[in-house]
């Protein structure tokens, strides 16, 4: 694990990377919680055929878990159990083609988590909003984000160098200020 410091949406975001260590993962995910001050943290999962990622960002923060076999076993199971954090995120659906408990995942975030399509269109009273993209989202509110560029990393490395976490966290980080933006009413 080493700690990553990279800017993205203009944000100096601190990344922590945790993989194959169980009480290293769970003592992150602990820290995490304690970062979660307004409630709201953005989530996604970054796939590829043999490896996954599950990203969980708040301000200023991120935390990226990889190659997690049983994620009930894990602190990640408290956190996703927690009634006062909306999660917020895009697709939640493609959470179920993960390599790692993606079944379990999707199940546990779909059931509490909001897609920024339909929270934005139901706070805005924009029914428009639905389906659209989370960039589209972004402008519609007045944040000004854009689209990662490059080529995806492969998820599976056992290091990742800073522009791979860059692009790792580009969306999970957007996710994060839509969704604070719009729940917190800073419209």
């Amino acid at each position: 694990m080493r700690p990553y410091e990279v800017e993205v949406h203009g944000v100096k975001v601190k990344v922590s990377v945790v993989a194959d260590n169980d009480r290293l993962i769970n003592e992150k995910i602990s820290e995490f919680k304690k970062l979660d001050k307004k409630n709201v943290v953005g989530v996604d999962v970054k796939t590829t055929y043999n490896a996954s990622l599950l990203l969980f960002c708040v301000e200023g923060h991120c935390l990226i878990l990889a190659r997690i076999k049983d994620a009930h076993k894990f602190e990640v199971w408290k956190l996703l159990s927690d009634q006062n954090t909306c999660f917020v995120g895009s697709n939640f659906e493609h959470m179920k083609h993960c390599s790692y408990s993606g079944k379990e995942i999707f199940e546990k975030v779909g059931g509490i988590g909001v897609e920024l399509d339909r929270l934005a269109a139901m706070i805005l009273k924009k029914p428009s909003l639905k389906k659209k993209g989370v960039y589209e989202l972004a402008g519609e509110i007045g944040l000004h984000v854009k689209p990662v560029t490059g080529t995806c990393p492969k998820w599976d490395a056992k290091v990742f160098s800073e522009e791979e976490i860059k692009y790792a966290i580009h969306d999970v980080y957007a996710f994060y200020l839509i969704g604070e933006k719009l729940l917190l009413g800073m419209l």
